[in-house]
């Protein structure tokens, strides 16, 4: 995530413990996704969360909690062995954290129309 504190942007680095998921499956929890690796793209690499399938867990969800923070661009990256089309469809929203439903923020993006390719990054504004 890159965020800017006057005028300079700069990347920041989040506490694993910040991030929270809707659900986790083989132990990988959302703080994985904030290990500062991402060159790590495969499922081996432990650097990829995991949430139950579309029917245990319909309206799956990652969020990370960042205090007041002016956010340029968000960055994300797929795997790279599998399963990137899991990302189709994502949206990002910027929302407080004491909104009582995380919708009620701005839509980022919507990536419906643009599928993801294996390893693929985006920075999202």
């Amino acid at each position: 995530i890159v965020a800017s504190a006057g005028q300079e942007a700069k990347m920041i680095a989040l506490q694993p413990t910040s991030a929270s998921q809707s659900s986790t499956i083989l132990d990988a929890d959302a703080g994985r996704a904030l290990d500062g690796k991402p060159e790590l793209t495969q499922w081996g690499d432990q650097s990829c969360t995991h949430t139950h399938d579309s029917y245990s867990d319909p309206r799956p969800w990652w969020k990370v909690l960042m205090g007041p923070t002016k956010v340029e661009f968000v960055r994300i990256t797929a795997r790279s062995d599998c399963c990137q089309d899991r990302l189709n469809g994502i949206q990002l929203y910027l929302t407080r954290a004491d909104a009582q439903d995380w919708t009620a923020g701005r839509l980022c993006a919507d990536t419906a129309s643009a599928p993801w390719a294996p390893g693929e990054t985006r920075d999202i504004e």
